[in-house]
């Protein structure tokens, strides 16, 4: 979906509410996740909003999932349990281009990420708690030809995207070659932010 505005969209007023940064300007692009805090395991239930001004503020609105599918809640990796992004937090310039192991371009850390860990091993998503480091945190696809109904396997952890994935990588590439920089900033807001 896209939409266009004269004024700010609500993602954006909710980041200056938080103090956030925030960019306006032709493909200089913010990417902003909404979580949606009612928790149905294993669904497509956020949404990732890629915006910039042109004239107007255009806002690109794909389903995604901020937290990791039922499968790594279930069975977490790591002892300490499976990584969960913080909400209403700004990753300021985190990520970049590059290639997931499987084989295709995302977008992949530059630094490291702090997440919460949930180790308890059952399909109620926990926040909070101590800060970890994870450095495997992508933005990427879940199934490349068909639409997948849940997140399954496609998240220990990572922004997926359900829809929409070429266009996300289509934007971000346009930020670069509009030299607005080579680095992203992703922000986690807490709650459904239309």
């Amino acid at each position: 979906m896209i939409r266009y505005s004269i004024d700010n969209p609500p993602v954006i007023d909710r980041c200056i509410d938080l103090g956030f940064a925030w960019f306006k300007g032709k493909y200089d692009l913010n990417i902003i996740a909404c979580r949606n805090m009612k928790e149905r395991p294993d669904a497509f239930q956020d949404t990732i909003h890629v915006v910039y001004w042109d004239q107007k503020w255009i806002e690109y609105v794909f389903p995604c999932t901020t937290h990791a599918g039922q499968h790594y809640l279930l069975n977490p990796s790591r002892s300490a349990g499976v990584a969960i992004l913080k909400h209403n937090h700004q990753y300021r310039s985190s990520f970049k281009i590059g290639m997931r192991s499987s084989g295709y371009e995302c977008l992949i850390p530059c630094k490291d990420i702090p997440v919460w860990r949930d180790g308890d091993c059952n399909d109620v998503i926990d926040y909070g708690g101590p800060d970890h480091d994870s450095a495997g945190i992508q933005i990427h696809r879940a199934n490349s030809s068909n639409t997948s109904l849940k997140i399954g396997r496609y998240s220990a952890g990572c922004v997926v995207l359900q829809t929409g994935f070429n266009d996300f990588m289509n934007l971000c590439h346009k930020q670069v070659q509009n030299r607005k920089g080579s680095t992203f900033t992703l922000t986690i807001l807490k709650g459904v932010h239309l």
